[in-house]
């Protein structure tokens, strides 16, 4: 993952080197092994390079067009480079870096561009002849880009801490943000403002900026399932499911330099991943780093599956090099800013990653990979099928699949009702009311430690839906429009773990993201999914000579990352209240966390109770949460 950067100024004026330089410096981590930057005029463009892939060693960005006079730079992982190359007339590609594909693309397509590369990127192209800027983010954003725009400037990088190199553009976590992380409310579509002033461009976006400071955008693909998948055999998805999920994963490994790591559960998401890379790095001489986060040898917590028996049925794997984390203390619950100053605002809801991708870049990686998404692409738990067969009256597959799913998950016929079928036959609007009467009287987010004053204000200005924030989550859809819905969401701002990851030099990947991976995975019939009694039937019966036994014998449901977390929490949680209060001055504190309802929160954490751990978490999230704006806040010039 390299870092991009640039500056478009419309009033006239030259790009300033020392503005280029600084905010070049400020993403020297995301890009270790060299530094360039272009500026004729009023356009100015940078680029740090990682070198992950061997067409790495090649790249000389920022890369200048004489003849159509295009300036790019590009964070770009290219997987269609040979079709890329045969439908653009190009010759002699093999050691092109991924960039030189860019300008090709863009002289054939115009704004479409985009819609013909196949990978993970973020592209800036300067197109002279038509004064314009055009920045361009993947399908599934998978990599990122910050944008600002002033009155006579406008200018883009791959962190925020490059923009805020520029004088002009103000240090600050917005309250928007801030109010939303407390109470985990999702973020609207239309607004993803996490910084003050700085925007963030969603997935599958062209981002056209002219030189007059007219912007538009375009939309150049949309989720869906591809039409090559709808409607066919079994024969055809099986092939295709092992054919893709395989080509998503050796894309991204079998070009690389060095081993490749993977955050490892043992499960079928990250098994799986592991089980396509392991051989193609041991062919390289590698192996894949797998990184693992597990409670202490014989040690238990209540309700969590914790992932050390499901990691170690992998041990005998030959390209496969387990590193088991029992993470001893949390250093961003007990020293928030040194954390801050090293990984961002990363950790205020996934603290471990960091931890994890310090080891991965110990080892020598430059990729670290994780299975995430696999739950709402091609892997889904679809046990709610159950509901929906009986309810859409197939009461003979009902019955056959729930007396199959009994016998081989030994959970009561009673379990299964309540869990898998219940919630299938009663109303939504029925539902959400139980679950409001579950939490309590009060609006949804009257249950986090939010400051009343902050929450109503957020509420009026439409920056908080009440209907989104987790206790009170909404329930506006059934089986698999759930799953859509979650797909749909992905890439509207940052993804989690892709700056901690940048910072250490790593290029952090999402397989099944990918593109192809997601159009599959919705055009998926459900008999694939749930059959026999049996999840996820489908990675159990196409990869079953590749997964553990003791996996493809697993019924229960995923490992827990991060499991020691709650007693890191507790533990930490009456110093972390203790500093608010003393913090608290003018209201610093309390005007953004109800320091009260957090102290209430902490009391009656019960680890015995899933309920108990969320209460837990969310006051010590309200409070690391306000202590990150507070010191981002502390740094404006």
């Amino acid at each position: 993952m390299s870092a991009i950067w640039g500056l478009l100024r419309f009033d006239g004026a030259s790009v300033a080197p020392g503005d280029l330089k600084r905010m070049g410096a400020a993403l020297r981590a995301f890009g270790p092994d060299a530094s360039e930057t272009l500026s004729h005029d009023s356009i100015g463009l940078g680029h740090n390079l990682l070198i992950v892939n061997r067409e790495d060693r090649f790249e000389a960005q920022p890369l200048h067009d004489h003849e159509s006079r295009l300036s790019i730079v590009a964070d770009l992982r290219l997987d269609n480079r040979e079709e890329l190359a045969a439908e653009l007339g190009l010759e002699g590609t093999a050691n092109w870096p991924d960039s030189a594909f860019v300008a090709p693309a863009y002289r054939r397509w115009g704004e479409d561009f985009a819609a013909h590369l196949l990978g993970d990127f973020v592209i800036a192209i300067w197109d002279a002849p038509q004064r314009r800027l055009l920045l361009a983010r993947d399908h599934m954003g998978q990599r990122g880009v910050y944008w600002h725009k002033a009155e006579d400037f406008f200018a883009f990088a791959r962190e925020p801490e490059a923009l805020w190199q520029l004088p002009d553009i103000p240090r600050c976590y917005s309250e928007a943000s801030l109010g939303r992380l407390i109470t985990l409310c999702l973020l609207p579509r239309d607004r993803i403002e996490p910084f003050k002033g700085l925007h963030y461009i969603e997935r599958s976006t062209l981002l056209i900026v002219e030189a007059d400071g007219a912007i538009r955008t375009h939309r150049y693909w949309q989720p869906q399932a591809a039409a090559e998948h709808i409607g066919r055999d079994e024969t055809y998805y099986r092939e295709t499911y092992e054919r893709v999920l395989t080509e998503a994963v050796s894309c991204r490994v079998r070009r690389l330099e060095t081993p490749p790591a993977l955050l490892f559960s043992g499960a079928f998401d990250s098994g799986l991943v592991a089980a396509i890379a392991g051989p193609i790095a041991q062919a390289r001489g590698h192996k894949v780093i797998a990184l693992s986060s597990v409670l202490p040898p014989g040690e238990t917590r209540p309700g969590l599956e914790d992932a050390r028996a499901a990691v170690e049925a992998w041990r005998d794997c030959p390209w496969l090099e387990i590193h088991l984390h029992t993470h001893q203390d949390n250093p961003l619950w007990t020293n928030p800013e040194a954390y801050f100053a090293e990984f961002g605002s990363i950790g205020l809801t996934q603290p471990w990653q960091g931890e994890l991708a310090q080891t991965a870049s110990a080892c020598g990686a430059r990729l670290l990979m994780t299975g995430m998404g696999g739950d709402y692409t091609v892997h889904p738990r679809a046990r709610w099928m159950l509901g929906k067969w009986l309810r859409t009256g197939h009461w003979l597959r009902f019955t056959r699949e729930a007396m199959l799913y009994r016998q081989r998950s030994g959970r009561s016929l009673r379990r299964i009702w309540s869990q898998h079928i219940a919630g299938s036959l009663v109303p939504l609007s029925w539902q959400r009311r139980q679950q409001r009467r579950r939490f309590g009287a009060g609006p949804a987010w009257s249950h986090t430690p939010i400051a009343s004053s902050l929450a109503e204000r957020l509420l009026a200005e439409g920056e908080i839906d009440d209907a989104r924030v987790r206790t009170g989550r909404r329930l506006a859809a059934r089986w698999r429009d759930t799953l859509r819905d979650t797909v749909e969401s992905i890439g509207i701002a940052q993804l989690p773990g892709v700056a901690a990851a940048g910072r250490l030099g790593l290029d952090y990947s999402y397989p099944f993201h990918d593109r192809r991976v997601v159009e599959l995975g919705l055009a998926l019939p459900d008999s694939l999914l749930f059959r026999d009694g049996i999840d996820r039937w489908l990675p159990r019966t196409v990869f079953a000579n590749r997964l553990p036994a003791a996996l493809l014998a697993h019924t229960g449901g995923n490992t827990t990352p991060g499991p020691d977390y709650f007693r890191f929490a507790q533990a930490a949680a009456p110093a972390l209240l203790e500093t608010a209060r003393a913090m608290d001055h003018d209201g610093r504190i309390s005007a953004y966390v109800d320091l009260t309802k957090a102290e209430r929160l902490i009391a009656s954490a019960d680890e015995h109770s899933r309920m108990g751990h969320d209460r837990l978490l969310s006051a010590v999230r309200a409070l690391v949460a306000v202590r990150y704006k507070l010191w981002l806040d502390g740094t404006n010039r």
